[in-house]
């Protein structure tokens, strides 16, 4: 039996071929080779076939796309210009390159099946390591060009749609955080309308500045009694009376008992947004909380969880019957925290008063780097003696010096101090001495290491007690 006649076509059965162009006449040749050979084997049938159907053509648009820019990105990496001297290549919408799992943006190491299928790194401990399209185990494959488009890809803002003129790199989410067209959620309750926080301030104008129950009018720096009652609602939103900003004062009950009390400002993270400050405290008969703080900017409130920072905490026994009466005064910066900011050389302090706390956390070490040390170091414990009230305590974080070396220098401080006032055995005799400075404690948490039979840690705090 003769064998079958042999295919005259030596390429490869596996990949589907695009028919062979129709013949080209002999005076359109040279315009031939002047166009882009990357579309030279699609014919025109094959056009008007993927034009015909919209869903074929969205998915020929991103396979174009990434086929151009896993190119641009090889010639990139091989011709050996650095990534971040030139340009990326900037994609219409960053969603082309999600993750096809978790649908976020992907995170390299890439991995592949050996049918091409990719997946995340976050995303393979997830699926078992296991393609979640056809189900074949995914190996330690690599797909190298997806995490080379990844590098050198610049896509629009998510917000973009808003007005955001920022272009970023992919997978880069820091401006994302930040951006002033970022959404906002109307935190009145039962209102779910998202927008620009200024839209939200309007739409609350707009919309609930009737209803004083559930939205209470405020003006900056000026006191103002409220009251939550805890067995209906969980949150009193405030509305600024000219400016339009919007405040919530968030309660949470804890499962051992009392409430913890937050206050956040609806607005994006973006530097142009002001600041605000609080005090909020908690008046009885006999009793009073008061919590100074930097008011946190959020976007929408979050589930019922417990607080970790910035709170005050209110017992059970301040409470009447699920009825928490509260104090509230908001202001721009620092004016409602309590807090004074000032600069001061602390080598030639002008400050007159004294504290009882006083911390220092690397200040004597960048004095103990300057080339003149020795004599700063003396200018720096006389100064630091002066601002430390009797019965004060002085904290210093060091991470050039150890514990053991800190207490050497306050002791070579106490002798100084005790032969510029006079002989020192006299003083003892009579029972009048007291250095400046003795130990009272150190922090005993921190990581420690062992080296050359010495065991010690990369940082050292230290207080001592002003006599």
């Amino acid at each position: 039996m003769p064998p079958p006649p042999r295919n005259p076509d030596h390429r490869s059965p596996k990949r589907p071929r695009f028919p062979p162009p129709p013949p080209v006449p002999e005076e359109e040749e040279e315009e031939e080779e002047e166009d882009d050979d990357e579309f030279s084997d699609i014919s025109a049938d094959d056009e008007e076939d993927c034009s015909d159907e919209s869903a074929d053509d969205e998915e020929d648009d991103v396979e174009v796309v990434a086929v151009v820019t896993v190119a641009e990105a090889q010639s990139r990496r091989y011709v050996g210009s650095s990534s971040s001297t030139s340009s990326p290549v900037k994609l219409n919408s960053s969603e082309i390159l999600d993750c096809p799992t978790c649908l976020e943006p992907l995170r390299g190491p890439i991995y592949q099946c050996v049918n091409g299928h990719i997946t995340c790194s976050p995303c393979l401990p997830r699926v078992y390591k296991q393609c979640p399209v056809c189900r074949i185990p995914i190996g330690n494959i690599r797909c190298r060009a997806m995490e080379m488009v990844i590098e050198s890809s610049a896509v629009p803002c998510r917000y973009a749609i808003y007005g955001c003129k920022e272009t970023t790199l992919y997978g880069d989410q820091a401006h994302e955080k930040v951006c002033p067209y970022i959404r906002c959620q109307c935190p009145v309750t039962n209102c779910s309308y998202t927008g620009g926080y200024k839209e939200v301030e309007a739409h609350a104008r707009l919309q609930h500045s009737w209803d004083v129950e559930h939205l209470i009018p405020f003006v900056f720096n000026t006191p103002q009694i409220f009251s939550i009652n805890l067995a209906r609602t969980s949150r009193a939103v405030f509305q600024e009376e000219k400016e339009g900003d919007m405040i919530v004062v968030q309660t949470f009950k804890r499962t051992n008992g009392g409430v913890c009390v937050t206050v956040s400002h609806i607005a994006p993270l973006s530097l142009g947004v002001r600041n605000l400050s609080c005090s909020l405290a908690k008046l009885n008969a006999y009793t009073t909380l008061r919590l100074g703080v930097m008011v946190k900017k959020i976007q929408k409130l979050r589930e019922q969880e417990e607080p970790r920072e910035d709170f005050l905490f209110i017992p059970d026994y301040m409470l009447s019957d699920n009825h928490l009466k509260m104090q509230i005064c908001v202001g721009s910066e620092f004016k409602c925290t309590g807090l004074e900011l000032g600069v001061d050389d602390i080598l030639n302090t002008k400050l007159e008063r004294q504290f009882k706390l006083v911390m220092d956390k690397g200040t004597l070490d960048a004095i103990g780097l300057h080339p003149d040390g020795p004599v700063k170091r003396v200018m720096y414990w006389d100064s630091v003696s002066k601002l430390v009230a009797p019965g004060g305590i002085l904290v210093i974080t060091s991470c050039n010096n150890t514990k053991d070396e800190l207490l050497e220098e306050v002791e070579n401080f106490n002798m100084r101090k005790s032969n510029l006032t006079g002989d020192v055995s006299s003083e003892a005799a009579s029972g009048t001495d007291h250095p400046p400075f003795e130990y009272l404690s150190h922090v005993r948490t921190y990581p420690t290491f062992m080296f050359g039979g010495s065991v010690g840690s990369r940082v050292a705090t230290v207080a001592f007690l002003r006599k």
